[in-house]
């Protein structure tokens, strides 16, 4: 009898052995599945943000366009731009933008204006820096 109970046991012990062997493995391979998951959620997230701070630029420069050009009008607060501004990426810093505007002359007439503008940005300081390339007023 004394030979079977120590079979016994190496037999219990070697299951123990085993059952935790399984649960490591299964452990692991749900761990690792969940890393992944982690890592594309941290890819997604920054492209995210990437994507909000590029319409955050672009709100800048359409802001720089706009002073820009209404600085160049007779009566800037008349001032009408259209709805949607599309500034055109150069470089990492220069941005472009075509458009036109309404507004009155001396006289009092609405009239309407094409311009291009040339934006330059500090994406560190988010200073804007803007040019006027042409402004043609059509009669």
């Amino acid at each position: 009898m004394g030979k079977s109970n120590i079979i016994q046991r190496g037999i219990k012990t070697g299951n123990i052995y085993l059952v935790l062997m399984l649960l490591s493995f299964v452990f692991i391979i749900i761990k690792g599945c969940n890393s992944s998951k982690n890592e594309d959620n941290t890819e997604a997230i920054s492209e995210a943000e990437k994507t909000e701070i590029e319409a955050d630029i672009k709100a800048d420069v359409i802001v720089a366009v706009q002073i820009e050009v209404e600085e160049n009008l007779k009566s800037p607060s008349t001032a009408d731009f259209p709805w949607v501004i599309e500034p055109i990426k150069v470089n990492d810093s220069t941005y472009t933008v075509a458009s036109y505007v309404d507004s009155q002359n001396g006289f009092g007439a609405m009239i309407r204006a094409n311009f291009v503008v040339e934006v330059i940005i500090d994406r560190q300081t988010k200073n804007t820096k803007a040019k006027l390339i042409m402004f043609e007023e059509r009669q």
